[in-house]
């Protein structure tokens, strides 16, 4: 397989008053995966969404991963459906973050929201991020029917549950 494409966004409602800062979380993301998988992962990061969306036109990505807050819920949903309604191989979308919850119920609320969501991602998650995207290098074609550790994955009305991950040993997390 070529390259898998990934776009991490945590995305935020910009207006004149607000500074661009690279997040840290995703940043991590990256350096994680980059770090495990080399050149066989293209990342790139998105803070503005309409940059997200307009880069996402022409780089065609296999993955958008999306850093999930209450307060930028509606955001990302209207990322998600726009990428839906004009990448005509849809990416699979991924989202982690501190507003997805580890307990059932509240997941089942935010895939309600988010119905365009594939998969969620969490607790920590660095190692189920890393998980998924090994699933995607080894199985492009059917990584998302198996379970896969760290990721909560939709299939229609069901969810495969991956087992919980630990805490990443942060002496193995490069710095972004």
């Amino acid at each position: 397989m070529a390259k898998l494409r990934i776009m991490l966004g945590d995305l935020y409602h910009f207006n004149e008053y607000n500074t661009i800062h690279t997040p840290i979380n995703i940043g991590y993301m990256a350096s994680y995966v980059k770090k495990l998988f080399g050149l066989d992962v293209e990342v790139h990061l998105y803070r503005d969404a309409e940059e997200l969306v307009d880069a996402a036109l022409e780089f065609k990505p296999h993955l958008v991963a999306l850093s999930l807050y209450y307060w930028n819920t509606d955001l990302d949903r209207v990322v998600i459906k726009q990428l839906e309604a004009s990448i005509k191989n849809r990416p699979f979308f991924a989202a982690g973050g501190p507003s997805v919850d580890n307990v059932k119920h509240e997941q089942m609320k935010l895939w309600k929201r988010l119905p365009g969501l594939n998969a969620i991602i969490p607790d920590e998650g660095e190692v189920g991020f890393a998980n998924l995207v090994k699933a995607m290098l080894s199985d492009p074609k059917n990584f998302h029917n198996n379970y896969i550790d760290g990721v909560v994955l939709r299939k229609g009305d069901d969810f495969i549950y991956g087992k919980p991950v630990h805490l990443l040993d942060l002496n193995e997390l490069p710095s972004p």
